[in-house]
C-alpha cells in the first residue's frame, strides 16, 4: 500500500494481489503460487531437502504439462558447500 510501490524495482510481498507488478515472480514457497500465469517470468527457489525437491518436481510437472517453457538450473552444483 506504499505510494512508492510503482517506483520500486523490487517488491517483497506475501500475496500476489498487487496490480502493476507482473514482470518476475520469485517463489520461495513449497506450493504452486496462484496467479503465477500473469507474470512474464517465474523463478522457483528450491532447497536441498528431499521434501522440498518432491514438491518442486510436482510444480515442474504442472508447468511442463501446461506448455510453459522451462529452464532448470542446479546452482548447488557450482561448488557451493553447506
Amino acid at each position: 500500500d506504499s505510494t512508492l510501490a510503482a517506483e520500486t524495482p523490487v517488491l517483497i510481498a506475501g500475496s500476489l494481489e498487487l496490480p502493476g507488478h507482473d514482470d518476475v515472480l520469485i517463489n520461495l514457497d513449497g506450493e504452486l503460487p496462484s496467479g503465477f500465469s500473469r507474470f512474464q517470468r517465474l523463478i522457483e527457489i528450491v532447497g536441498n531437502d528431499e521434501a522440498d525437491r518432491i514438491q518442486a518436481r510436482g510444480r515442474y510437472k504442472h508447468y511442463r504439462d501446461r506448455g510453459y517453457e522451462l529452464n532448470a538450473r542446479d546452482i548447488g552444483a557450482r561448488g557451493a558447500t553447506a
